[in-house]
């Protein structure tokens, strides 16, 4: 044996159970010499002592195993900060503190707080160590976890700059800890965000005039006690709050608060944000008496050059007869108004901001016409995709109507170019969304969308659009849709909803003349249609009074000859199996299949089916033909007569009489007879359509 391994063995000959049990043995020898040597002595002292040291390493041996066994991993022979760095991204990505329900919970009871990160302190002595001197492991306060664990926090952050984040449900809830705990540690927070009722900020507010050197961002979330008489919708923020020392306060939000304008808090913010709760009923502004004046609301406006974030949401004061001026905001980043639509609309004549801004406008009419929309809709070509501007044009384009509500988003990134979904996912250039009020809640208005939708692409640079996804309450009118292929030359995605599927399938198989010895077809670069909540029976084409179901295959066969697509995408729609297999031999289909309000089976997959409810008579005549005679029942009354001739070039004849009764509202009937040649490659639907 060398020197090295002499000194390895010796080195791990503690870690063996039996080596120890000897030394500990050895150890204690010389003790029994003390004793006589009488038999009754040794029995009755020596063995007590044995039993003794017995115990002690048998308790001993689990604690020695354990420390030893976390000191041989890798992990545990990092330097603590490189441990301690670990746990902080463990921290980002499992935060503590998060509500998690308690299988089949129905109630808050059943609710408890995660721990989130914080069970690394519990594997091991070593961990626990690390986790608990790491004092910028402690600086997100959890109030979710309890008073206990959010003074354990506090006391464990030492005086790293802390983020305090408490969210009461009941606005008579107490805040944990106490106030005065609270503000013992407002010289090194950072960030404080409280959302409570009037009690809890009535206590608080007088403790917070103290200096707050870091403080970065405050966040108020005022939470109204409906069945206390005495709150009002919304509560003065104290003009003295951190008016002593807060030089890096650059984040105010505020909800349901009304600070003074101009306030002092404010100077030097970079994200300003004031949010008012709507009045109850939308066709008042039951908040107009806490709107600041609008010369008050410019002169804060302009005292903010290096403003990034400005968000006023039923803030914006009714346009008055007082000097207005112009404000710039030349750092602006994004924009967010949400008011009347004649109150956006004076307000951002106002205001002069980067063309780059994200805008968001939510605004609302109690007209029934688009007449106090259009004026605010010009105002988008200064804003990202403008017309007016020489920024980059969007790539996508969302245009929905549902109800008395349009919805409108755009975007340059090239990510959404390529994506079918329904909305935006990144954050929007411009969203738009106006909203007609009308006198009584439920009554549905005329609709507007078409003509929102033309003023929308007069504001905007399409031209560069590859993503359209467009929902109306009306069928886009064909020669819209000519139109909108000279202005978007480059779309490759269209989504459309309704009857709208109709009048774009009219216009795929036409041909457009781009010059005079060329002709190609509309929409030349599209490469994928998606189709959604569409009736394929109740949508019918205008100029041959087909279902689409009928006519999209010929329409889409047309298609492929020349321009053909990827693929057909079908979302939420009433659509019958057999109906997706036709058009699938045309084309490939994304079908989600489960949606929609009625699913049919084809009459090849009914007939002889287990269990199927079916007459069926056949009279065979040398093989040549077969009748059958099928009355089938799925949702439709439907008495369908076929007539199936076996050979080549055989005259097919189909008389279809389908009554529909869909809600007692819509009856269809139908007599068809098409022509089908038994030699081509595919269902030939020719006749059908033309």
């Amino acid at each position: 044996m060398n020197a090295e391994e002499g000194s390895q063995n010796e080195a791990t000959s503690h870690l063996d159970v039996g080596s120890f049990r000897t030394s500990a043995g050895q150890s204690r020898t010389p003790l029994l010499e003390q004793y006589p040597a009488s038999r009754t002595a040794m029995e009755t002292g020596i063995q007590e002592i044995w039993d003794r040291d017995i115990a002690t390493v048998d308790n001993d041996l689990p604690s020695l195993h354990g420390r030893t066994h976390n000191k041989l991993p890798p992990v545990n022979k990092l330097p603590i900060e490189v441990l301690g760095r670990i746990f902080q991204i463990v921290r980002h990505c499992k935060p503590a503190g998060k509500i998690v329900s308690l299988l089949n919970s129905v109630s808050l009871e059943d609710q408890k707080p995660d721990l989130g990160w914080i069970v690394v302190s519990h594997v091991c002595r070593h961990w626990y160590l690390v986790a608990s001197s790491f004092h910028a492991l402690w600086t997100d306060i959890r109030f979710t976890l309890g008073k206990d664990w959010a003074m354990r926090m506090m006391e464990r952050s030492g005086n790293m700059p802390i983020v305090f984040k408490q969210r009461c449900r009941n606005p008579g809830a107490y805040l944990r800890p106490s106030h005065d705990a609270i503000a013992q540690h407002v010289s090194h927070m950072q960030v404080l965000d409280l959302k409570a009722g009037s009690q809890t900020f009535n206590h608080l507010f007088p403790l917070l005039r103290c200096p707050s050197p870091i403080l970065e961002k405050l966040e108020l979330n005022y939470l109204r006690d409906t069945a206390n008489p005495d709150d009002e919708a919304t509560m003065d923020l104290p003009e003295d709050i951190f008016v002593i020392s807060a030089p890096r306060l650059r984040q105010l939000v505020l909800h349901n608060f009304s600070p003074s304008w101009p306030s002092p808090i404010m100077d030097g913010l970079t994200h300003l944000e004031v949010r008012f709760s709507q009045a109850r009923h939308s066709r008042f502004d039951g908040l107009d008496g806490v709107c600041p004046e609008y010369g008050a609301l410019l002169n804060t406006l302009a005292n903010l050059p290096n403003l990034e974030t400005l968000v006023l949401v039923h803030v914006i004061p009714p346009d008055d007869d007082s000097e207005k001026h112009k404000v710039r905001l030349p750092q602006l980043r994004r924009l967010i108004l949400h008011s009347r639509a004649t109150r956006c609309d004076a307000l951002l004549s106002l205001l002069e901001v980067p063309a780059t801004v994200n805008a968001e406008i939510v605004c609302t009419s109690l007209e029934d016409s688009e007449e106090e929309f259009i004026p605010l809709i010009s105002r988008l070509s200064d804003f990202s995709g403008g017309c007016n501007t020489n920024t980059k044009s969007p790539l996508k384009l969302v245009f929905a109507e549902t109800g008395n509500r349009i919805f409108v988003e755009t975007s340059d990134r090239r990510t959404e170019a390529i994506d079918m979904c329904d909305m935006v996912n990144s954050t929007p250039n411009i969203r738009f969304v106006c909203h007609r009020v009308p006198e009584h809640q439920f009554i549905v208005l005329d609709p507007i969308g078409i003509q929102i939708f033309e003023a929308v692409r007069g504001a905007l640079n399409i031209s560069r659009v590859r993503s359209l996804h467009l929902q109306l309450a009306e069928a886009l009118p064909p020669w819209e849709w000519r139109l909108l292929d000279e202005q978007m030359p480059q779309l490759a995605l269209l989504g459309v909803a309704g009857t709208s599927a109709a009048t774009i399938a009219e216009v795929l198989p036409e041909s457009s003349l781009s010059n005079a010895e060329h002709s190609n077809l509309r929409f030349p670069h599209l490469r994928k249609l998606g189709i959604r909540h569409t009736h394929f029976l109740r949508t019918r084409m205008h100029h041959t009074n087909l279902a689409l179901w009928e006519a999209l295959p010929v329409i889409l066969g047309a298609r492929q000859s020349s321009r053909p697509l990827m693929a057909l995408e079908l979302r939420d729609c009433t659509v019958r199996k057999d109906w997706v297999n036709m058009l699938e031999e045309v084309i490939r289909v994304d079908w989600d299949y489960d949606k929609g309000d009625f699913f049919g089976e084809s009459e090849s997959d009914s007939v002889g089916s287990e269990g199927d409810d079916l007459d069926v008579d056949v009279d065979s005549d040398d093989g040549d033909d077969v009748y059958v005679d099928v009355d089938v029942g799925v949702g439709v009354d439907a008495d369908v007569g076929v007539g199936v001739g076996v050979g080549v070039g055989v005259d097919v004849d189909v008389d279809v009489d389908v009554d529909v009764d869909v809600g007692g509202r819509t009856d269809y009937s139908e007599s068809v007879s098409y022509l089908e040649e038994s030699d081509s490659d595919g269902p030939n639907f020719e006749r059908y359509f033309l």
